[in-house]
């Protein structure tokens, strides 16, 4: 449900799809396979292809290797296209050109990603013991959520990490998280257990989620696949959400899932796709991608209030195109929506 301000009443028109698409075949080589990859690189570094850290985290190892990261010119022009023809809103679609041009990228180095977003009950170990309050419990606001009766996004104190405005359950990705509260779990972790626990750069995570593939989702270009590997806003969120845009299928969920019920991408990590947006380290900039062609420099955060770079579409959005691998959006690091999570890396040393 991306932050418009206005809710989500008559959103849009997306079009109908009434079962999941088969998978489309991988014509990649057996070489070029991403688990193949991944087993190569484990086998090289002498580390598990997954591991379980002290809290309960699956981490999966993503291994070196280059990417085209971002949308061609050509491209952004069509999915704007689509795009306005779902939605006259231009909030929708406005950062799609910040997505050009598109651009090879090199992850030097091996990391592990979580499998899954940080959940509720991995939250809960890290507020009970370091008594952390989230910028929600200490705002004075709360959290943001769309309040029915008004159809807008507003502020509720009772809108927080355990009490985002929806059933939740411990295996639930933990949303109303706001960037710096992704940076000090991460931080709380890192000393817990020893090792550089962060959150991921853009790159990485794009890199992640794609999974060596190009395709507009890392499942494929047909809108159908997604329902296979997303949470997002279907039949389930419609009925709880009456008058809200939402796709023509039904997984079940009408609000955030339980982390790992959809089908996982090439390098075995789930959600990427939908369920919760997902903070990463950058300072959000319209034109880094033509400063990183041109060989400039993107600039480092101004301030601690810059605003930062979030992935992967939400629960609550119905507008596919927000949930392409290559879509960029941004918040202001003290924004704690309950839409918003995060998921971590952590990195190896060299």
């Amino acid at each position: 449900m991306d932050s418009d301000g206005t809710g989500r009443r008559q959103a849009g028109r997306p079009a109908a799809a009434t079962q999941p698409a088969a998978p489309q075949p991988d014509e990649r080589s057996a070489e070029d396979q991403p688990l193949t990859r991944q087993r190569r690189c484990a086998e090289r570094l002498r580390r598990p292809l997954e591991e379980t850290n002290s809290i309960g985290m699956q981490l999966v190892l993503v291994p070196p290797g280059e990417f085209i990261m971002g949308t061609s010119g050509e491209d952004v022009q069509k999915i704007m296209e689509e795009a306005r023809r779902e939605t006259t809103n231009e909030y929708f679609f406005k950062h799609i050109p910040s997505e050009a041009p598109a651009h090879r990228v090199t992850i030097p180095h091996a990391f592990y990603m979580g499998k899954h977003e940080v959940t509720v009950a991995q939250f809960r170990q890290f507020v009970e013991a370091s008594g952390y309050a989230t910028e929600a419990e200490k705002n004075g606001q709360g959290g943001t959520l769309v309040v029915p009766q008004t159809i807008k996004w507003e502020s509720s104190r009772d809108c927080t990490w355990r009490a985002p405005g929806f059933p939740q359950a411990p295996d639930h990705p933990v949303v109303t998280i706001a960037w710096s509260d992704a940076v000090a779990f991460c931080e709380w972790l890192s000393r817990k257990e020893g090792q550089t626990y962060r959150l991921p750069t853009e790159e990485e995570w794009e890199y992640a989620c794609r999974a060596g593939t190009t395709t507009r989702w890392n499942c494929g270009d047909d809108p159908a696949l997604v329902a296979r590997a997303a949470n997002f806003a279907d039949e389930s969120f419609a009925i709880q959400n009456p008058g809200y845009c939402a796709r023509q299928w039904n997984d079940g969920y009408a609000y955030t899932a339980p982390v790992g019920k959809l089908e996982p991408n090439a390098f075995g990590l789930h959600d990427m796709h939908g369920n919760a947006r997902e903070w990463c380290a950058d300072v959000f900039l319209e034109t880094a991608y033509t400063r990183k062609v041109a060989g400039e420099a993107v600039p480092a955060a101004a301030h601690e209030r810059a605003r930062r770079v979030i992935r992967g579409g939400d629960w609550g959005c119905a507008f596919l195109f927000h949930l392409r691998s290559a879509a960029r959006m941004h918040e202001a690091p003290q924004a704690c929506k309950y839409t918003d999570g995060f998921r971590v890396v952590r990195s190896l040393p060299p």
